[in-house]
């Protein structure tokens, strides 16, 4: 019996929260169904590009210019129509240049799965666009946290009870480190493992550090690259921190061993969906401090996981690592975060997309 084919359709694979989900998915589907990737555009991730091809999944760029293109659905929908896919699974904005096919073919299960809040996700013409997908074509959106469904539901005038909800997943294996019980803290390692952009706000954790260098010796790494991060560095400089206290690293292949090497993991964005990072600082064992925002609080309980804080607060995000800093409490957060890792384990995440895959293939 042949397999069902199952197409995911992005705009690229560049490392990010979404492109990394896809990834993994499809690899892991790559078992049980015939895999295509399809991306607009043609500049990709090349680690991310030679994986799915080590698993056997078929990989198409479109090439795509920047900005809204007729040529790129018309040559989306020609592909979609060779392929003749049993599943299409949609991811960001490239949902909207498959909306031509649904219209004309109707016997295939369509999946978008929402990666942020859903007022941020698509332009104002694309969520009207969504709308008339999710009330008439049968497309059936996947939010990856309860508040993100709440808020798609509120969005689109949606029941939420029709909004399956998935989180996201990571390897855990890949990130698991046995550490070592904390006595006491003769110095404390900050990590950040984000894009660098106005969202993400990673000068406020140099407003936090600048609190947190009068009462402890702390260190902070950055992982990421992105538009602020130029600006982010020369706040470093204008702070006086040496590049021994403030690391900028770029983007890493090398993720568990920097997590290994770290005590707490730091995020301060002005909003998220369910971040893969925190996911991944989980299964590394690690505490984490985080903003109160978007998917975090769904993932993210105060004082098992680590501790939450307002938005915007230099201050608080300084006083919660210091809380933090507490032996018992700190070894406390880190036996259960390997726990609670291995809830958000990439495979039991695919399973859940397969078996809703399935359902509705029947």
């Amino acid at each position: 019996m042949s397999k069902k084919k199952s197409v995911h359709i992005i705009q690229s694979l560049f490392t990010g929260g979404a492109e990394t989900l896809l990834c993994d998915l499809a690899e892991y589907c790559s078992t049980d169904f015939e895999v295509y990737v399809v991306t607009l555009y043609g500049e990709n991730d090349e680690l991310m590009v030679e994986k799915l091809k080590s698993a056997g999944v078929s990989l198409i760029f479109l090439d795509k210019k920047v900005g809204f293109h007729i040529k790129s659905l018309k040559n989306l929908f020609i592909i979609l129509r060779k392929i003749k896919p049993d599943i299409i699974h949609t991811h960001l904005e490239a949902a909207v240049y498959a909306l031509p096919y649904y219209l004309f073919y109707r016997k295939n299960v369509r999946i978008h799965t929402i990666h942020s809040r859903p007022e941020y996700e698509f332009t104002k013409y694309h969520i009207m666009a969504m709308k008339l997908a999710y009330r008439f074509l049968n497309v059936i959106p996947v939010a990856i946290s309860g508040s993100i469904r709440d808020e798609a539901a509120k969005l689109y005038s949606l029941d939420k009870n029709g909004i399956p909800v998935i989180y996201n997943g990571v390897h855990t294996e890949k990130f698991k480190v046995l550490r070592e019980k904390k006595e006491d803290f003769t110095e404390v390692r900050l990590i950040n493992v984000a894009s660098f952009s106005k969202i993400k706000n990673q000068a406020l954790l140099l407003d936090a550090l600048k609190l947190l260098r009068e009462r402890t010796n702390a260190r902070l790494t950055f992982v990421g690259d992105g538009e602020t991060r130029d600006n982010t560095e020369k706040l470093a400089r204008e702070y006086g921190f040496s590049e021994d206290t403030v690391s900028f690293l770029g983007l890493r292949r090398d993720i568990p061993d920097l997590l290994a090497k770290s005590d707490i993991f730091v995020l301060c964005s002005h909003y998220e969906g369910v971040p893969l990072s925190i996911l991944e600082a989980y299964a590394s064992g690690l505490p984490v401090v985080s903003t109160n925002v978007g998917g975090v609080p769904d993932i993210l309980t105060n004082r098992e996981n680590g501790l939450l804080v307002p938005p915007g607060s230099a201050e608080a995000l300084a006083d919660a690592v210091s809380e933090i800093m507490n032996p018992a409490l700190y070894n406390k957060i880190s036996e259960e975060n390997l726990k609670k890792a291995l809830e958000f384990d990439i495979s039991r995440i695919a399973e859940q997309y397969i078996t809703l895959y399935e359902r509705d293939l029947r």
